[in-house]
Protein backbone atom coordinates (compact mmCIF):
# COMPACT_ATOMS: atom_id res chain seq x y z
CA UNK A 1 0.00 0.00 0.00
CA UNK A 2 1.68 3.16 -0.95
CA UNK A 3 1.71 5.98 1.35
CA UNK A 4 0.68 9.53 1.83
CA UNK A 5 4.45 10.89 0.44
CA UNK A 6 4.38 8.40 -2.29
CA UNK A 7 1.14 8.77 -4.02
CA UNK A 8 2.17 12.72 -3.91
CA UNK A 9 5.38 12.37 -5.43
CA UNK A 10 3.97 10.43 -7.96
CA UNK A 11 2.30 13.16 -9.59
CA UNK A 12 5.68 15.53 -9.26
CA UNK A 13 7.14 12.84 -12.31
CA UNK A 14 7.55 13.67 -15.72
CA UNK A 15 4.44 10.68 -16.29
CA UNK A 16 2.94 11.85 -13.32
CA UNK A 17 2.67 15.26 -14.77
CA UNK A 18 1.64 13.61 -18.49
CA UNK A 19 -1.07 11.93 -16.85
CA UNK A 20 -2.52 14.80 -14.72
CA UNK A 21 -2.34 16.75 -18.01
CA UNK A 22 -4.19 13.69 -20.02
CA UNK A 23 -6.92 13.65 -17.51
CA UNK A 24 -7.85 17.49 -16.95
CA UNK A 25 -8.18 17.12 -21.23
CA UNK A 26 -10.13 14.68 -21.61
CA UNK A 27 -12.02 14.24 -18.30
CA UNK A 28 -15.11 14.29 -19.39
CA UNK A 29 -15.41 11.10 -21.46
CA UNK A 30 -17.02 8.38 -19.69
CA UNK A 31 -14.00 6.43 -19.92
CA UNK A 32 -11.06 8.80 -18.80
CA UNK A 33 -9.80 6.23 -16.84
CA UNK A 34 -8.08 4.48 -19.25
CA UNK A 35 -5.18 7.35 -19.15
CA UNK A 36 -4.10 5.54 -15.45
CA UNK A 37 -3.59 2.63 -17.25
CA UNK A 38 -0.35 1.23 -15.54
CA UNK A 39 0.47 4.23 -13.56
CA UNK A 40 1.64 4.03 -9.99
CA UNK A 41 -0.44 2.79 -7.02
CA UNK A 42 -3.41 2.44 -9.31
CA UNK A 43 -4.01 -1.11 -8.71
CA UNK A 44 -4.70 -0.02 -5.24
CA UNK A 45 -8.28 1.64 -6.02
CA UNK A 46 -11.21 -0.14 -7.42
CA UNK A 47 -12.27 0.61 -10.91
CA UNK A 48 -9.19 2.22 -11.51
CA UNK A 49 -10.00 5.91 -10.75
CA UNK A 50 -7.18 6.88 -8.50
CA UNK A 51 -6.87 10.16 -8.44
CA UNK A 52 -5.56 10.64 -4.75
CA UNK A 53 -3.41 13.36 -3.63
CA UNK A 54 -4.04 15.09 -7.29
CA UNK A 55 -3.16 18.75 -7.76
CA UNK A 56 -6.41 20.50 -9.52
CA UNK A 57 -7.07 23.47 -7.86
CA UNK A 58 -9.20 25.81 -9.97
CA UNK A 59 -9.31 23.17 -13.02
CA UNK A 60 -12.75 22.88 -14.65
CA UNK A 61 -14.16 19.08 -14.23
CA UNK A 62 -17.39 20.35 -14.69
CA UNK A 63 -20.33 17.95 -16.15
CA UNK A 64 -17.61 14.79 -15.87
CA UNK A 65 -17.78 11.32 -15.10
CA UNK A 66 -16.20 11.00 -11.90
CA UNK A 67 -18.56 8.78 -9.44
CA UNK A 68 -16.65 6.38 -7.88
CA UNK A 69 -13.34 8.16 -8.46
CA UNK A 70 -10.61 8.49 -5.02
CA UNK A 71 -9.82 12.04 -4.49
CA UNK A 72 -8.29 11.08 -1.18
CA UNK A 73 -5.97 14.55 0.40
CA UNK A 74 -6.85 15.70 -3.35
CA UNK A 75 -6.08 19.75 -3.93
CA UNK A 76 -9.78 20.63 -5.34
CA UNK A 77 -9.28 24.62 -4.13
CA UNK A 78 -11.58 26.49 -6.87
CA UNK A 79 -12.14 23.20 -8.84
CA UNK A 80 -15.31 23.41 -11.01
CA UNK A 81 -17.58 20.07 -10.17
CA UNK A 82 -20.65 21.64 -11.60
CA UNK A 83 -23.21 19.21 -13.25
CA UNK A 84 -20.58 16.45 -12.83
CA UNK A 85 -21.41 12.43 -11.16
CA UNK A 86 -19.62 12.09 -7.74
CA UNK A 87 -21.72 9.21 -6.75
CA UNK A 88 -19.77 6.79 -4.25
CA UNK A 89 -16.42 9.28 -4.73
CA UNK A 90 -14.02 9.78 -2.22
CA UNK A 91 -13.10 13.02 -0.80
CA UNK A 92 -11.22 11.85 2.82
CA UNK A 93 -8.97 14.52 3.24
CA UNK A 94 -9.81 16.18 0.48
CA UNK A 95 -9.46 20.07 0.15
CA UNK A 96 -12.51 21.62 -1.64
CA UNK A 97 -12.04 24.74 -0.19
CA UNK A 98 -14.09 27.63 -2.76
CA UNK A 99 -14.99 24.69 -5.17
CA UNK A 100 -18.06 24.38 -6.77
CA UNK A 101 -19.83 21.85 -6.43
CA UNK A 102 -23.80 23.16 -7.28
CA UNK A 103 -26.02 20.81 -9.11
CA UNK A 104 -23.82 18.00 -8.83
CA UNK A 105 -24.69 14.40 -7.70
CA UNK A 106 -23.12 12.98 -4.17
CA UNK A 107 -25.00 9.96 -3.69
CA UNK A 108 -22.81 7.54 -1.40
CA UNK A 109 -20.05 10.33 -1.39
CA UNK A 110 -17.45 9.56 1.55
CA UNK A 111 -16.32 13.26 2.60
CA UNK A 112 -14.93 12.01 5.73
CA UNK A 113 -12.60 15.02 7.22
CA UNK A 114 -12.76 16.54 3.77
CA UNK A 115 -12.48 20.38 3.74
CA UNK A 116 -15.44 22.20 2.07
CA UNK A 117 -14.79 25.80 3.48
CA UNK A 118 -16.82 28.54 0.99
CA UNK A 119 -17.56 25.63 -1.90
CA UNK A 120 -20.71 26.28 -3.64
CA UNK A 121 -23.51 23.10 -3.07
CA UNK A 122 -26.41 25.71 -4.45
CA UNK A 123 -28.68 23.63 -6.09
CA UNK A 124 -27.30 20.07 -5.89
CA UNK A 125 -29.35 17.21 -6.99
CA UNK A 126 -28.90 15.10 -4.25
CA UNK A 127 -32.75 13.03 -4.49
CA UNK A 128 -33.40 11.81 -8.05
CA UNK A 129 -35.19 8.26 -9.01
CA UNK A 130 -31.58 6.62 -10.41
CA UNK A 131 -29.63 7.83 -7.07
CA UNK A 132 -30.55 6.77 -3.36
CA UNK A 133 -31.55 9.40 -0.89
CA UNK A 134 -29.13 12.66 -1.07
CA UNK A 135 -26.00 11.56 0.89
CA UNK A 136 -27.78 8.03 1.95
CA UNK A 137 -24.76 5.97 3.77
CA UNK A 138 -22.12 8.84 3.00
CA UNK A 139 -19.49 8.89 5.39
CA UNK A 140 -18.75 12.17 7.10
CA UNK A 141 -17.81 11.11 11.00
CA UNK A 142 -14.56 11.56 11.51
CA UNK A 143 -11.66 10.78 14.43
CA UNK A 144 -11.73 14.24 15.80
CA UNK A 145 -14.49 16.48 17.51
CA UNK A 146 -15.77 17.70 14.42
CA UNK A 147 -14.97 15.07 11.41
CA UNK A 148 -15.25 17.44 8.31
CA UNK A 149 -15.31 21.05 8.15
CA UNK A 150 -18.24 22.72 6.05
CA UNK A 151 -17.53 26.22 7.02
CA UNK A 152 -18.65 29.02 4.71
CA UNK A 153 -20.24 26.06 2.54
CA UNK A 154 -23.54 27.40 0.44
CA UNK A 155 -26.04 24.68 0.46
CA UNK A 156 -28.85 26.36 -1.14
CA UNK A 157 -31.54 23.90 -2.37
CA UNK A 158 -29.62 20.68 -1.84
CA UNK A 159 -30.81 17.67 -0.84
CA UNK A 160 -29.18 16.22 1.50
CA UNK A 161 -31.84 13.76 3.60
CA UNK A 162 -30.44 11.20 5.05
CA UNK A 163 -26.85 12.36 5.51
CA UNK A 164 -24.38 11.67 8.79
CA UNK A 165 -23.23 15.22 9.74
CA UNK A 166 -22.00 14.04 12.76
CA UNK A 167 -18.85 16.11 14.83
CA UNK A 168 -19.26 18.46 11.26
CA UNK A 169 -18.43 22.14 11.48
CA UNK A 170 -21.00 23.84 9.67
CA UNK A 171 -20.86 27.19 11.40
CA UNK A 172 -21.40 30.02 8.20
CA UNK A 173 -23.14 27.80 6.16
CA UNK A 174 -26.33 28.73 3.51
CA UNK A 175 -28.64 25.85 3.90
CA UNK A 176 -32.05 28.22 2.44
CA UNK A 177 -34.34 26.11 1.55
CA UNK A 178 -32.30 22.46 1.88
CA UNK A 179 -33.65 19.18 2.46
CA UNK A 180 -32.46 18.08 5.94
CA UNK A 181 -34.68 15.54 6.71
CA UNK A 182 -33.71 12.52 8.42
CA UNK A 183 -30.14 13.83 8.48
CA UNK A 184 -27.71 13.21 11.78
CA UNK A 185 -26.05 16.24 12.95
CA UNK A 186 -25.22 15.27 16.17
CA UNK A 187 -22.39 17.35 18.46
CA UNK A 188 -22.23 19.66 15.05
CA UNK A 189 -21.87 23.66 15.00
CA UNK A 190 -23.80 25.92 12.96
CA UNK A 191 -22.74 29.02 14.28
CA UNK A 192 -23.91 31.89 12.53
CA UNK A 193 -25.74 29.64 9.88
CA UNK A 194 -28.41 30.25 7.73
CA UNK A 195 -31.25 27.45 8.09
CA UNK A 196 -34.21 29.43 6.39
CA UNK A 197 -37.14 27.38 5.10
CA UNK A 198 -35.18 24.02 5.79
CA UNK A 199 -36.71 21.01 6.44
CA UNK A 200 -35.46 19.36 9.75
CA UNK A 201 -37.73 16.52 9.44
CA UNK A 202 -36.67 13.48 11.90
CA UNK A 203 -33.48 14.87 12.24
CA UNK A 204 -30.85 14.54 15.01
CA UNK A 205 -29.62 17.83 16.81
CA UNK A 206 -28.25 15.76 20.22
CA UNK A 207 -25.51 18.27 21.19
CA UNK A 208 -25.46 21.00 18.50
CA UNK A 209 -24.41 24.40 18.51
CA UNK A 210 -26.58 26.82 16.83
CA UNK A 211 -24.55 30.17 18.06
CA UNK A 212 -26.00 32.88 15.73
CA UNK A 213 -28.18 30.68 13.76
CA UNK A 214 -30.70 32.28 11.88
CA UNK A 215 -33.73 29.72 11.36
CA UNK A 216 -36.97 31.10 9.37
CA UNK A 217 -39.83 29.28 8.03
CA UNK A 218 -38.67 25.71 9.06
CA UNK A 219 -40.51 22.29 9.38
CA UNK A 220 -39.41 20.57 12.49
CA UNK A 221 -41.67 17.35 12.27
CA UNK A 222 -40.70 15.06 14.90
CA UNK A 223 -37.02 16.19 15.03
CA UNK A 224 -34.38 15.12 18.48
CA UNK A 225 -33.14 18.06 19.84
CA UNK A 226 -31.82 16.92 23.08
CA UNK A 227 -28.95 18.76 24.88
CA UNK A 228 -28.47 21.23 22.20
CA UNK A 229 -27.37 24.77 22.77
CA UNK A 230 -28.92 27.99 21.44
CA UNK A 231 -26.86 30.24 23.08
CA UNK A 232 -27.54 32.81 19.80
CA UNK A 233 -26.80 36.12 19.57
CA UNK A 234 -29.96 37.40 17.36
CA UNK A 235 -31.15 34.68 15.89
CA UNK A 236 -34.95 34.45 14.40
CA UNK A 237 -36.73 31.60 14.51
CA UNK A 238 -39.99 32.75 12.21
CA UNK A 239 -42.82 30.80 10.85
CA UNK A 240 -41.37 27.76 12.49
CA UNK A 241 -43.50 23.95 12.58
CA UNK A 242 -42.08 21.99 15.65
CA UNK A 243 -43.82 19.10 16.32
CA UNK A 244 -42.74 16.67 18.22
CA UNK A 245 -39.72 17.84 19.71
CA UNK A 246 -37.65 17.01 22.71
CA UNK A 247 -35.03 19.34 23.24
CA UNK A 248 -33.85 18.02 26.65
CA UNK A 249 -31.67 21.37 28.81
CA UNK A 250 -32.00 23.92 25.55
CA UNK A 251 -29.93 26.89 26.85
CA UNK A 252 -31.57 30.08 24.87
CA UNK A 253 -28.97 33.22 26.70
CA UNK A 254 -29.15 35.34 23.16
CA UNK A 255 -28.45 38.85 23.83
CA UNK A 256 -31.27 39.54 21.71
CA UNK A 257 -33.27 36.55 20.14
CA UNK A 258 -36.37 36.86 18.14
CA UNK A 259 -38.88 33.63 18.19
CA UNK A 260 -41.74 34.65 15.99
CA UNK A 261 -45.22 33.43 14.14
CA UNK A 262 -43.99 29.82 15.09
CA UNK A 263 -46.15 26.65 15.82
CA UNK A 264 -44.53 24.46 18.28
CA UNK A 265 -46.84 20.63 18.80
CA UNK A 266 -46.20 17.65 20.96
CA UNK A 267 -43.05 19.17 22.20
CA UNK A 268 -41.26 18.36 25.28
CA UNK A 269 -38.96 21.05 26.62
CA UNK A 270 -36.43 19.40 29.58
CA UNK A 271 -34.45 22.44 31.57
CA UNK A 272 -34.75 24.83 28.68
CA UNK A 273 -33.98 28.54 29.10
CA UNK A 274 -35.53 31.19 26.87
CA UNK A 275 -33.72 33.57 28.91
CA UNK A 276 -33.84 37.39 26.73
CA UNK A 277 -35.91 35.86 24.12
CA UNK A 278 -38.35 37.86 21.95
CA UNK A 279 -41.00 35.54 21.36
CA UNK A 280 -44.04 36.42 18.89
CA UNK A 281 -47.22 34.79 17.87
CA UNK A 282 -46.22 31.62 18.90
CA UNK A 283 -48.63 28.76 19.34
CA UNK A 284 -48.19 25.89 21.84
CA UNK A 285 -50.16 22.94 21.31
CA UNK A 286 -49.75 19.72 23.69
CA UNK A 287 -46.67 20.50 24.84
CA UNK A 288 -44.59 19.37 28.24
CA UNK A 289 -42.40 22.66 29.75
CA UNK A 290 -40.15 20.83 32.70
CA UNK A 291 -38.14 23.30 34.59
CA UNK A 292 -38.22 26.08 32.07
CA UNK A 293 -37.03 29.45 32.24
CA UNK A 294 -38.33 32.58 30.39
CA UNK A 295 -36.75 35.13 32.59
CA UNK A 296 -36.49 38.43 31.42
CA UNK A 297 -38.09 37.43 28.26
CA UNK A 298 -40.53 39.23 25.76
CA UNK A 299 -44.08 37.34 24.88
CA UNK A 300 -46.19 38.85 22.32
CA UNK A 301 -49.50 36.76 21.38
CA UNK A 302 -48.55 33.38 22.78
CA UNK A 303 -51.48 30.93 22.62
CA UNK A 304 -50.52 28.24 25.07
CA UNK A 305 -53.17 25.81 23.90
CA UNK A 306 -53.16 22.26 26.11
CA UNK A 307 -49.56 22.99 27.02
CA UNK A 308 -49.09 22.64 31.32
CA UNK A 309 -47.26 25.75 32.50
CA UNK A 310 -46.14 26.88 35.78
CA UNK A 311 -45.90 30.58 37.64
CA UNK A 312 -42.01 29.56 38.08
CA UNK A 313 -41.20 29.58 34.55
CA UNK A 314 -42.31 33.12 34.20
CA UNK A 315 -40.86 35.08 36.71
CA UNK A 316 -39.50 38.64 35.79
CA UNK A 317 -41.12 38.88 31.81
CA UNK A 318 -40.08 42.15 30.45
CA UNK A 319 -41.75 44.76 28.14
CA UNK A 320 -40.67 45.12 24.71
CA UNK A 321 -39.69 48.68 23.68
CA UNK A 322 -41.76 50.60 21.72
CA UNK A 323 -40.32 53.01 18.93
CA UNK A 324 -41.27 56.53 20.70
CA UNK A 325 -38.87 55.59 23.74
CA UNK A 326 -41.91 54.09 26.51
CA UNK A 327 -42.48 50.51 27.34
CA UNK A 328 -44.83 48.10 25.93
CA UNK A 329 -46.71 47.40 29.04
CA UNK A 330 -49.88 46.81 27.70
CA UNK A 331 -48.36 43.57 25.77
CA UNK A 332 -47.08 42.69 28.93
CA UNK A 333 -50.11 42.83 30.20
CA UNK A 334 -51.74 41.19 28.16
CA UNK A 335 -49.06 38.43 28.22
CA UNK A 336 -49.79 37.58 31.53
CA UNK A 337 -53.87 37.58 30.87
CA UNK A 338 -53.15 35.08 28.89
CA UNK A 339 -51.28 32.95 31.28
CA UNK A 340 -53.81 33.78 33.91
CA UNK A 341 -56.39 32.37 31.47
CA UNK A 342 -54.19 29.02 30.72
CA UNK A 343 -54.24 28.55 34.81
CA UNK A 344 -57.63 28.77 35.21
CA UNK A 345 -58.23 26.15 32.18
CA UNK A 346 -55.64 23.90 33.70
CA UNK A 347 -56.88 24.17 37.27
CA UNK A 348 -53.86 25.44 38.54
CA UNK A 349 -55.54 28.95 41.00
CA UNK A 350 -52.77 29.98 43.26
CA UNK A 351 -50.50 30.28 39.81
CA UNK A 352 -53.87 31.94 38.14
CA UNK A 353 -53.66 34.89 41.30
CA UNK A 354 -50.14 35.32 41.18
CA UNK A 355 -50.71 35.80 37.25
CA UNK A 356 -53.44 38.18 37.78
CA UNK A 357 -52.07 40.63 40.22
CA UNK A 358 -48.40 40.83 37.64
CA UNK A 359 -51.28 41.49 35.12
CA UNK A 360 -52.87 44.33 36.92
CA UNK A 361 -49.11 45.72 38.18
CA UNK A 362 -48.06 45.76 34.24
CA UNK A 363 -51.55 47.92 33.97
CA UNK A 364 -50.06 50.13 36.64
CA UNK A 365 -46.41 50.95 34.92
CA UNK A 366 -48.47 51.63 31.96
CA UNK A 367 -50.06 54.57 33.60
CA UNK A 368 -47.28 55.44 35.88
CA UNK A 369 -44.77 56.15 32.86
CA UNK A 370 -47.63 57.73 30.93
CA UNK A 371 -48.23 60.47 33.70
CA UNK A 372 -44.67 62.10 32.44
CA UNK A 373 -45.20 61.45 29.16
CA UNK A 374 -45.47 64.87 27.10
CA UNK A 375 -44.73 63.73 23.09
CA UNK A 376 -47.91 61.85 23.28
CA UNK A 377 -50.09 63.01 25.95
CA UNK A 378 -51.26 66.50 27.31
CA UNK A 379 -52.18 67.67 30.64
CA UNK A 380 -55.24 66.53 30.50
CA UNK A 381 -54.53 63.16 29.20
CA UNK A 382 -51.52 62.94 32.30
CA UNK A 383 -53.98 63.90 34.66
CA UNK A 384 -55.90 60.86 33.95
CA UNK A 385 -53.22 59.02 33.30
CA UNK A 386 -52.53 60.13 36.78
CA UNK A 387 -55.41 59.43 38.85
CA UNK A 388 -55.93 55.84 36.56
CA UNK A 389 -53.09 54.94 38.46
CA UNK A 390 -54.24 55.82 42.03
CA UNK A 391 -56.66 54.51 41.27
CA UNK A 392 -55.63 51.36 40.64
CA UNK A 393 -52.85 51.18 43.54
CA UNK A 394 -55.28 52.29 45.82
CA UNK A 395 -57.70 48.62 44.76
CA UNK A 396 -53.75 47.29 45.35
CA UNK A 397 -53.39 48.23 48.56
CA UNK A 398 -57.05 47.76 49.49
CA UNK A 399 -57.40 44.02 48.99
CA UNK A 400 -54.91 42.72 46.29
CA UNK A 401 -57.18 43.27 43.10
CA UNK A 402 -59.64 40.23 45.30
CA UNK A 403 -56.73 38.38 45.62
CA UNK A 404 -55.00 39.53 49.02
CA UNK A 405 -57.87 39.16 51.97
CA UNK A 406 -55.01 39.92 54.51
CA UNK A 407 -54.84 43.40 53.18
CA UNK A 408 -58.39 43.88 54.31
CA UNK A 409 -58.14 42.26 57.98
CA UNK A 410 -54.60 45.30 58.07
CA UNK A 411 -57.16 47.65 57.06
CA UNK A 412 -59.53 46.92 59.27
CA UNK A 413 -57.09 46.94 62.36
CA UNK A 414 -55.62 50.50 60.84
CA UNK A 415 -59.16 51.24 61.06
CA UNK A 416 -60.31 50.43 64.57
CA UNK A 417 -56.95 51.80 65.81
CA UNK A 418 -57.40 55.35 64.50
CA UNK A 419 -60.90 55.56 65.60
CA UNK A 420 -59.59 54.40 68.55
CA UNK A 421 -57.38 57.48 68.94
CA UNK A 422 -60.70 59.90 68.05
CA UNK A 423 -63.15 58.48 70.35
CA UNK A 424 -59.97 59.22 73.09
CA UNK A 425 -61.08 62.63 73.18
CA UNK A 426 -62.71 63.82 76.42
CA UNK A 427 -66.21 64.00 75.53
CA UNK A 428 -66.75 62.22 72.94
CA UNK A 429 -67.90 59.23 74.35
CA UNK A 430 -69.86 58.13 77.50
CA UNK A 431 -70.77 54.98 79.59
CA UNK A 432 -73.90 53.62 81.01
CA UNK A 433 -71.80 51.15 83.07
CA UNK A 434 -72.30 52.54 86.96
CA UNK A 435 -68.53 51.31 88.61
CA UNK A 436 -66.54 52.86 85.81
CA UNK A 437 -65.49 56.05 88.23
CA UNK A 438 -62.29 56.80 85.74
CA UNK A 439 -62.43 58.70 82.65
CA UNK A 440 -62.70 56.74 79.76
CA UNK A 441 -58.83 55.24 78.78
CA UNK A 442 -57.90 54.18 75.82
CA UNK A 443 -59.06 50.51 76.59
CA UNK A 444 -62.64 51.61 76.64
CA UNK A 445 -61.87 53.93 73.09
CA UNK A 446 -60.40 51.04 71.31
CA UNK A 447 -63.09 48.74 72.90
CA UNK A 448 -65.62 51.08 71.68
CA UNK A 449 -63.84 51.68 68.30
CA UNK A 450 -64.15 47.81 67.97
CA UNK A 451 -67.60 47.10 68.77
CA UNK A 452 -68.90 49.74 66.37
CA UNK A 453 -66.48 48.61 63.57
CA UNK A 454 -67.90 45.05 63.76
CA UNK A 455 -71.86 46.43 64.38
CA UNK A 456 -72.33 44.60 67.52
CA UNK A 457 -73.34 47.76 69.74
CA UNK A 458 -73.59 46.34 73.44
CA UNK A 459 -75.20 50.27 74.52
CA UNK A 460 -72.64 50.02 77.33
CA UNK A 461 -70.82 53.30 75.54
CA UNK A 462 -72.42 55.45 73.02
CA UNK A 463 -72.07 58.79 71.47
CA UNK A 464 -72.16 61.98 73.61
CA UNK A 465 -71.55 64.89 70.60
CA UNK A 466 -73.02 65.06 66.99
CA UNK A 467 -69.03 64.76 66.28
CA UNK A 468 -68.43 61.86 67.86
CA UNK A 469 -72.01 60.18 66.24
CA UNK A 470 -70.55 60.97 62.59
CA UNK A 471 -67.69 59.32 63.55
CA UNK A 472 -69.82 56.02 64.56
CA UNK A 473 -71.38 56.27 61.18
CA UNK A 474 -68.19 56.43 59.64
CA UNK A 475 -66.66 53.54 61.54
CA UNK A 476 -69.97 51.25 61.01
CA UNK A 477 -70.09 51.33 57.19
CA UNK A 478 -66.44 50.88 57.04
CA UNK A 479 -66.93 48.30 59.36
CA UNK A 480 -69.98 46.63 56.80
CA UNK A 481 -67.77 47.05 53.93
CA UNK A 482 -64.37 45.73 54.91
CA UNK A 483 -66.53 42.88 56.62
CA UNK A 484 -68.55 42.55 53.04
CA UNK A 485 -65.23 42.64 50.81
CA UNK A 486 -63.61 40.42 53.33
CA UNK A 487 -65.70 37.24 52.80
CA UNK A 488 -66.17 37.96 49.06
CA UNK A 489 -62.23 38.00 48.49
CA UNK A 490 -61.43 35.03 51.13
CA UNK A 491 -64.25 32.85 49.77
CA UNK A 492 -62.88 33.78 46.07
CA UNK A 493 -59.35 32.52 47.14
CA UNK A 494 -59.62 30.03 49.49
CA UNK A 495 -62.63 27.64 46.91
CA UNK A 496 -61.13 29.03 43.74
CA UNK A 497 -62.54 29.97 40.95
Amino acid sequence: MATEKQLKERWLTPKGKKVRQQIIDHIREPDWEKYLKNFDSVDEVTNGKDLRYIELPEVDLSNSYLDNTNFSGANLIKANFKGSNLMEAIFYKANLTEANLSKTSFNKADFKNAILEKANLSKTNLFEDSLDKGFDKAYLKGPDYVGADFKYVDFERADLSNANFCNCNLGECYFESANLSATDFQKSYFNNSNLSGVNLKNSNFNDVCFDGATINGDNFFAYELMNTKLRTRGEEINTTNMNGIDPNAINLHPSRSFITKSEINGATFRGASFKGCSINNIKFNNNLFCNVRFDSSILINIEWGNTKIKKEYFHNLKPRNLEDGRKDYINLSETYLSLKNQFNKNGIYNDMSWTYLREKRALRSYYKQNITYKKKFNFLGRTKNFFKFIWEYFLFLLFGYGEKPWHILGWSVLIIVIFGFLYKIPGTIGTIVKDIDTPINYWHSFYFSTITFTTVGFGDFYPMENISRVLVMIEAALGLFCYSLFIFTFGRRIAGR
